[in-house]
């Protein structure tokens, strides 16, 4: 048989009453912050000794009683005279704390003046500490203060209730429990302040045996009334009692099939080119594009100058909400780049884009060169120690923002080289022929600040081929210039398929807007033959930014290319029974991948029950499943 849970156990406790007793003075300790070698004549129930400051009273003398254990308090009582000595060693004002460890005291829970009559009450009820510490916190210019005698009264600890389970009931839950078949309970029983002294098992309501020492386990081998359940729901019950009475139950429900109704059969399933409709994969959307439904993802730029715009370290976060929620991508998953430069010429970039993506105050206010070299081209001096500082503050910035953010699928390692693709081409700053290089000491520092920024993010880089990210094993790589058979695809492409990048992380990119001369070769090349297929398998591609016009002129290529991007699970077989008469459906479902690459996040799993109409009845979510 199989043991069913029914969405958790029902626990409910019998608790012991608390009584109010007055602590005696031997289960309390006391320490003083001036005179304590007097402290203990406090609490040592005479009148004629005492605790005094000797010396006159100021701000910060104290007393602290330790009541050895956390108590429920409730009145503490000060006695400052004898009748005929320290008449007047009343505390001038006090102000009392509580503490669980003697170290940490927190607010003040009581405050006022001490009594002029010798004796002082102070109420501390529904306060809970082991010490309680008496500061003085005002002043006299003779009178000392003086304690002969230290009370407290407090409810006495109630008995912890014991902690109980079902463990490992035999059959597995959700699997069907057929009559004949044998039934096993344990239960795990532990008292925090004491002993389990029986645990008894009850089955709809009628008590079936008790165990008093571990295990505590029944089966249906040994318990008669185990071995006669009828088809249909019973509730399982164990009532756990420790040894000062205190009682915890624990339920669930055990439902028994009829074995003839409920032997699951296995259902096969064609395989197909799947929905047009899938998270995290095919064709996205840009900045630049706004009609591409199809789409579920989306690609935008993070101009830094607009995220930190005016000062140093004052992040404009509704400027990232603003490239969230442009046209384009509004309401996908996002992936997104911070750039600094746009491409090196001092006017509006393709896109209305600003050449020059940094905040104007890191050049004028810190010193950040901008160099400009024989070819007019401008870049930023980025191995400028000044300016990776400022990178890094900002990267971390932006995962704070967005780190856990559900709206976002991958960020890119920008900030680094023109559009952020950690290239500087045609810069020529070091010389007529020679382009300024980043070096691999600013590339590592800034694959440290993304990997610190964005722990449950995917990361993807520029080119998988540079030496400093050939090792890595958690980066994906974007194409940016993804075009049918100009070489530069072929690079990228080949590079990733060699050592199975697509593994690491997903892959992804853009083709760029291509002039009206290529638009119809580059549409052939991509969408009527199998080059754009080839293309997309080889590079292992879980998402593409494509041409729009490209898009628009051969739309049914288009959505074909765009289911065969990334992932695709298949239901190969589910076992099921097709006629069920218990409450229960156990299934089993075989999965296959068909698509090009992995699925990279770890998302629960949902599994709905349709009628004969396809009307959704039920719906699971499953955490565990990978």
């Amino acid at each position: 048989m199989t043991l069913l849970l029914k969405m958790g156990l029902q626990v409910t406790s019998l608790l012991t009453t608390s009584l109010l007793l007055c602590v005696p003075v031997n289960a309390m300790n006391v320490s003083s912050s001036i005179n304590s070698g007097q402290a203990k004549n406090a609490i040592d129930s005479s009148l004629q000794t005492r605790w005094s400051t000797g010396a006159k009273q100021s701000p910060g003398q104290s007393i602290t009683i330790d009541m050895e254990r956390v108590s429920n308090l409730d009145q503490l009582t000060m006695i400052t005279q004898n009748g005929s000595a320290s008449n007047s060693d009343y505390p001038r004002a006090y102000e009392v704390t509580l503490s669980n460890d003697g170290s940490t005291f927190g607010r003040v829970v009581a405050s006022g003046n001490g009594s002029p009559s010798g004796t002082t009450i102070i109420n501390l009820s529904s306060h809970n500490g082991r010490y309680i510490k008496i500061t003085q916190t005002s002043s006299d210019s003779f009178y000392w203060w003086s304690i002969h005698d230290l009370s407290v009264t407090a409810a006495a600890p109630s008995n912890a209730s014991p902690q109980a389970t079902f463990v490992s009931p035999s059959p597995k839950n959700n699997e069907p429990v057929y009559p004949n078949e044998e039934l096993n309970f344990e239960v795990d029983a532990s008292d925090s302040d004491g002993s389990i002294s029986s645990v008894r098992l009850y089955v709809d309501g009628q008590f079936v045996s008790q165990e008093n020492v571990e295990p505590y386990e029944w089966s249906s081998n040994a318990r008669e009334k185990l071995r006669s359940l009828s088809l249909g729901s019973h509730e399982i019950r164990a009532d756990v009692q420790d040894n000062q009475g205190a009682i915890t139950s624990i339920s669930t429900n055990l439902v028994l099939e009829d074995e003839s109704t409920s032997i699951p059969n296995d259902h096969f399933y064609t395989k197909n080119n799947g929905p047009s409709e899938n998270p995290l994969k095919g064709w996205n959307s840009s900045w630049w594009k706004k009609d591409m439904n199809e789409a579920t993802v989306g690609f935008q730029y993070i101009d830094w100058k607009e995220f930190e715009p005016v000062n140093n370290g004052e992040f404009n976060e509704q400027a990232i909400e603003k490239i969230i929620n442009r046209d384009g991508t509004k309401n996908k998953h996002l992936v997104l780049r911070l750039y600094c430069d746009w491409d090196g010429v001092e006017k509006n970039g393709f896109g209305a884009k600003s050449a020059r993506g940094c905040p104007d105050w890191m050049y004028t206010e810190l010193g950040v060169k901008r160099l400009r070299g024989a070819s007019g081209k401008f870049v930023t001096d980025y191995n400028d120690p000044k300016y990776l500082e400022q990178a890094e503050q900002a990267i971390a910035a932006l995962g704070e923002y967005l780190n856990d953010d559900p709206r976002v699928y991958a960020i890119q390692l920008g900030v680094l080289g023109y559009w952020g693709e950690w290239h500087t081409a045609g810069s020529q700053t070091n010389g007529q022929n020679n382009n300024y290089q980043i070096n691999q000491t600013s590339e590592q520092r800034i694959i440290n600040a993304y990997r610190q920024a964005f722990p449950d993010k995917r990361l993807v880089s520029r080119y998988p081929w540079r030496s400093i990210l050939q090792n890595t094993t958690d980066i994906g790589f974007h194409n940016d210039f993804f075009v049918p058979n100009n070489g530069h695809s072929d690079e990228f492409d080949d590079t990733v398929n060699a050592s199975k990048r697509w593994l690491d992380g997903p892959i992804g990119g853009e083709m760029p807007p291509i002039s009206d001369a290529n638009k119809a070769s580059v549409g052939r090349d991509l969408y009527q033959t199998a080059t754009g297929r080839n293309m997309i398998e080889r590079g292992g591609y879980s998402t593409m930014a494509p041409n729009s016009d490209i898009r628009a002129n051969n739309l049914q290529s288009h959505l074909s290319l765009h289911k065969r991007f990334g992932y695709q699970y298949q239901i190969v077989k589910a076992s099921f029974a097709d006629n069920v008469s218990a409450p229960s459906l156990p299934v089993s479902v075989d999965l296959e991948n068909t698509g090009i690459a992995p699925f990279y996040y770890r998302w629960n799993v949902q599994f709905a029950l349709l009628d004969q109409n396809n009307n959704v009845k039920k719906q699971v979510k499953d955490s565990s499943a990978d």
